[in-house]
């Protein structure tokens, strides 16, 4: 099991400003490399492409991951999407992962992307 649970009983506190979370992100140009267990996205980064609790990030790499690195509600998914942003002054990282499970989907979404990343 990974160390890291994403779940409600996780939760602690308020949600003030925890989901302030806003992108920016324009259509370019993009570099994928197969690093076998993910799809590492490089690409030309722009100023300002999200913003979380009024800090201004720039995303500096994202991946695809088959099966996800995180668990979520003690369970591992099919993939996740991660993208990860600093600001300009090295301050305020932010990771973004995002769930991506093909239950209900059928089994071509996930040959698929079983496919791409091998």
């Amino acid at each position: 099991m990974n160390e890291i649970n994403i779940a409600p009983q996780n939760v602690s506190g308020t949600c003030n400003y925890k989901c302030l979370y806003r992108v920016n992100y324009k259509a370019q140009s993009a570099t994928i490399t197969n690093y076998g267990n993910f799809l590492g996205i490089s690409h030309n980064s722009g100023n300002n492409e999200c913003s979380f609790n009024a800090n201004e990030l720039n995303t500096n790499s994202i991946k695809l991951e088959q099966p996800s690195s995180l668990n979520y509600n003690n369970e591992i998914v099919d993939a996740q999407l991660t993208m990860l942003s600093s600001s300009d002054k090295g301050v305020n990282n932010l990771n973004v992962s995002i769930p991506i499970s093909t239950n209900g989907v059928g089994s071509k979404a996930s040959t698929i992307l079983s496919d791409i990343i091998q």
